[in-house]
């Protein structure tokens, strides 16, 4: 049985992992066993899926997979906002300034400062990624709002924070 990928087999399995997320594994093994998913470029996951069986999964993986810290998306995100027109212009205001606070092991809790006012942004959970709303200065709301790896400014989060369900 022949393990190696093709490169466009190769790219849609990168873009997939992008697309979904660091539980990328467990999301695709479930489009297989459906045997189809909402990811534009399924096609080439599937002919992987038939050569080489659902089982090679659980051994592949990419070399420079879809990581990204709470430091590179907050990064990200003052980038963002920068970029957003609210901000930018003549009758713009001034820009929020964001950080990482000092957090417990489970979250990361993003703070924002504008006008010498602090509030919370929203937390990040460690191990996934996910995005929450801030419930409080101490804790998240229930329901996750994006991934940081995945998420899209605008429609995920914004500069006030994770959006509402």
């Amino acid at each position: 049985m022949n393990e190696q990928l093709t490169a466009n087999e190769l790219e849609a399995i990168k873009g997939y992992a992008a697309w979904a997320g660091p539980k990328w594994k467990h999301r695709l093994s479930i489009d297989w066993m459906n045997a189809g998913s909402r990811f534009s470029d399924y096609g080439p996951l599937q002919a992987v899926r038939n050569r080489l069986g659902p089982s090679w999964l659980a051994k592949f993986e990419l070399e420079d997979g879809p990581t990204l810290t709470v430091e590179a998306f907050v990064e990200r995100l003052t980038k963002e906002v920068a970029a957003d027109p609210y901000f930018t212009g003549p009758n713009s205001i001034n820009m929020p300034s964001y950080e990482i606070d000092k957090g417990g092991r489970k979250y990361k809790r993003i703070v924002t400062e504008s006008h010498s006012q602090k509030s919370v942004w929203g937390f990040i959970e460690v191990e996934t990624g996910d995005i929450y709303k801030a419930a409080g200065w101490k804790g998240p709301a229930k329901h996750v709002r994006g991934n940081i790896a995945t998420g899209v400014y605008g429609r995920h989060y914004n500069h006030f924070g994770p959006r509402y369900l």
